[in-house]
């Protein structure tokens, strides 16, 4: 038995990013694709699989409370 990374397909990020449109949060995604979370945030803001095609998170959803 082998432990690796898992290897998303391009498809896959394009359905991560359109699920984050929608309102899926990072930790969902995680657990829906068998990921971690710090992965799943550089697929949403298109760090990484930037061919992969969906819409890409550019900036904060939310202001932080001062």
């Amino acid at each position: 038995m082998s432990i690796g990374v898992r290897v998303l397909e391009n498809w896959e990020a394009a359905m991560m990013r359109r699920y984050r449109a929608g309102g899926w949060t990072q930790a969902e995604l995680a657990f829906f694709f068998g990921i971690s979370q710090g992965r799943v945030s550089k697929v949403v803001r298109g760090e990484t699989y930037k061919d992969a095609g969906g819409p890409v998170e550019t900036g904060r959803r939310y202001e932080r409370k001062r």
